[in-house]
């Protein structure tokens, strides 16, 4: 009932930036070809700094406070805006770009013997962006209200479900004390106790949620729009929907930062552009990259039969799946057997058809995209046109014999065409 789904990026040489998203995303790495000579682009080759970066897309960022942005656009601003304990280095996934590094912190956590606590020491000399310096401090209160759900929902809530008493904290703001179970010595030491032993540990602690916030300047809900920047650029401008400019952040130390190479001076967004036109810009010079996903169907082929533009194009698996999620409390829902019909039910053909087309990606058999290397599962067989012989037979067993369904959908981009 869902398609992982594979699109064809036209991207300049750009990935310099290494604007790598791990929400929803994946590696946008590809050979790090360079479209042309910076006079023409506008933008720094590899190895040399200056120039403007310019960007267009379709949607906005969900937000750009980073305890609160859970989307592959926002997980990949905070990249460049902000740093963690620790984060991914760059690359595509091939090349390590999955593997975790340090970030804030001198090394890995030291972790203890019975896999509760994992302690980080801050390396010296990384600033805010107004250059007060960096502290253990500012990491626990970005942690603590990244729980403040009320005033700051949207983002992961991965430290509530793995910090000891973290089911139970209400926020910072609601509970000034803090959360125990995250310690602080001194300026430079930080410890999380883990309320069971968890592996993955070192990935949550990777989001944007370990992004230090100063106290002082936490402007709570309308941090969003103006937030402050840890990271090789700052927020010059932003007007939602419309555009986000970044300038670099001069209180950044080039010398503290091991992954995040800041070739370009400015970095240029432009949103709300329809995929027609993002393809248009970027072939005209006038932009020299898209986040968004794909091309219109009918210019995959001239691209791909254009040497030249094939050069500066990347097609990548991104590692998402796409599902329809039904509401298993209320009828037909409630009853298995009408939750087992729908997946026989359901054209995955004409769904991908809506999406863009086989380019749109391949069909999934489970939640996991093949990007996560699970193995091959297809617990409903079906054909991508479906078996409506099976439906009916399991829609009997469930006593539903037809009536209305309400679903919800978005109707931007190819929303409302995929929903119907």
């Amino acid at each position: 009932m869902s398609s992982t789904h594979r699109g064809l990026r036209i991207a300049s040489a750009i990935v310099t930036l290494a604007l790598a998203a791990t929400a929803c995303g994946g590696d946008d790495g590809g050979d790090n070809k360079a479209g042309g000579d910076k006079g023409k682009q506008g933008f720094a080759l590899e190895g040399t700094k200056g120039g403007t970066l310019k960007i267009v897309g379709n949607g906005d960022a969900d937000y750009l406070d980073p305890q609160r942005t859970y989307s592959t656009l926002g997980f990949a601003l905070q990249r460049v805006l902000n740093r963690q304990l620790l984060t991914y280095k760059a690359g595509p996934a091939d090349q390590g770009g999955l593997e975790v590094t340090p970030d804030l912190a001198k090394a890995m956590p030291t972790i203890s013997e019975d896999g509760l606590t994992y302690t980080f020491e801050l390396k010296d000399g990384i600033k805010h962006q107004d250059g007060a310096e960096i502290t253990a401090k500012d990491i626990k209160y970005g942690v603590e209200r990244s729980f403040e759900s009320d005033t700051l929902s949207g983002g992961p809530e991965y430290m509530k479900q793995t910090l000891a008493g973290g089911l139970e904290y209400k926020g910072i703001y609601k509970d000034p004390k803090g959360l125990a179970s995250i310690t602080v010595e001194g300026d430079k030491k930080i410890s999380f106790k883990l309320a069971n032993p968890y592996a993955d540990f070192i990935y949550i602690v990777a989001l944007p949620t370990t992004t230090p916030i100063q106290a002082a300047k936490d402007t709570k809900d309308k941090f969003n729009v103006a937030p402050t920047a840890t990271g090789p650029y700052k927020i010059a401008s932003y007007k939602p929907e419309k555009e986000i400019i970044l300038d670099r952040n001069t209180s950044w130390d080039e010398s503290t930062d091991s992954v995040r190479k800041a070739y370009v001076d400015r970095i240029e967004i432009t949103l709300g552009v329809d995929t027609a036109d993002i393809t248009n810009r970027i072939e005209s010079g006038d932009a020299d990259f898209s986040f968004d996903t794909s091309v219109e169907p009918q210019d995959i082929a001239r691209i791909k039969g254009d040497p030249a533009l094939l050069e500066n194009t990347n097609e990548v698996s991104t590692g998402c799946t796409r599902y329809l999620s039904l509401n298993t409390k209320v009828a037909p829902f409630d009853k298995l057997e009408v939750r087992q019909a729908m997946q026989y039910a359901v054209n995955k053909e004409t769904y991908r058809t809506a999406r863009g087309g086989p380019t749109a990606g391949d069909f999934a058999t489970s939640m996991l995209p093949p990007t996560f290397g699970q193995d091959k599962v297809d617990v409903y067989p079906a054909p991508p046109t479906g078996d409506p012989v099976k439906a009916k037979e399991l829609f009997a067993k469930g006593g539903y014999t037809g009536g209305k369904v309400l679903m919800l959908a978005t109707n931007a981009g190819k929303g409302l065409a995929s929903a119907q």
